[in-house]
């Protein structure tokens, strides 16, 4: 807000040019900008406005619980038992845990998750009991070819920038925003479109490898992880 950012929180309905139409307690209003940034989840309509949109969804479930004794470590979990995957993410004095599955499964979300849950509780490594939930689609098909047309940017799910094996999309949607921004930035410099043309190219140059999932090979659990690892002490994005 200092920068002179404006917030309006409303649904956005559909892309206008180079802007965009809300909704918000029954009235419409559009929104205009020199540029567009789609930063609107797995099912964008900023990225199908364009042409431009994910194809593969996992669903998921994921609780925020208490933790017995603060843990340095995360786990992710696949197993033949559970048609999906799970994850236990440490969070200071609580915990972040979850199940992802195929769409066909959704129905059994809350089974799974609840029966994961009981697995770590017994296990000793958190409470009993749920201080919040989350949950939403997972998009698994990997970045998009493109994620950029028409002089719009695609961050985050909407460009299909969502790590699977957690739903972890809030970094990468931070970063890709960062590349983005700093792409925007040099608009004075030259055009805008030859700007936002590159933004493809210096996402994958500052991006991990976001690949997308296969439930049906745990081996890709091993190479995605190993990726993760090399890419976490990297230094801050310089564009």
């Amino acid at each position: 807000f200092e920068a002179g950012a404006d917030l309006a929180q409303a649904l956005v309905l559909r892309r206008d040019g180079m802007g965009v139409v809300g909704r918000r307690n029954g009235l419409e209003a559009a929104f205009g900008a020199q540029f567009l940034l789609g930063a609107d989840g797995p099912s964008s309509v900023i990225g199908r406005s364009i042409g431009l949109a994910n194809q593969r969804f996992y669903v998921s479930l994921q609780y925020e619980v208490g933790i017995k004794k603060a843990e340095a470590w995360l786990a992710y979990y696949l197993t033949e038992e559970l048609p999906g995957i799970a994850w236990f993410v440490p969070c200071g004095n609580t915990a972040r845990i979850g199940v992802g599955l195929r769409r066909t499964h959704a129905r059994h979300l809350k089974y799974w998750l609840n029966h994961f849950m009981a697995r770590l509780v017994s296990d000793g490594h958190i409470y009993e009991g749920v201080l919040g939930a989350t949950g939403g689609l997972l998009p698994v098909n990997g970045p998009l070819e493109k994620m950029q047309a028409e002089g719009v940017l695609l961050a985050g799910d909407a460009g299909g920038l969502s790590e699977p094996f957690c739903g972890g999309g809030v970094a990468l949607a931070v970063m890709s925003g960062e590349c983005a921004g700093g792409l925007i930035s040099k608009a004075h410099e030259t055009k805008l479109a030859d700007v936002v043309a590159e933004y493809d190219d210096v996402v994958q140059i500052h991006l991990p490898h976001v690949p997308s999932f296969g439930l049906d090979d745990p081996e890709h659990m091993i190479d995605r992880l190993v990726c993760m690892a090399e890419w976490l002490p990297s230094e801050q994005l310089d564009i």
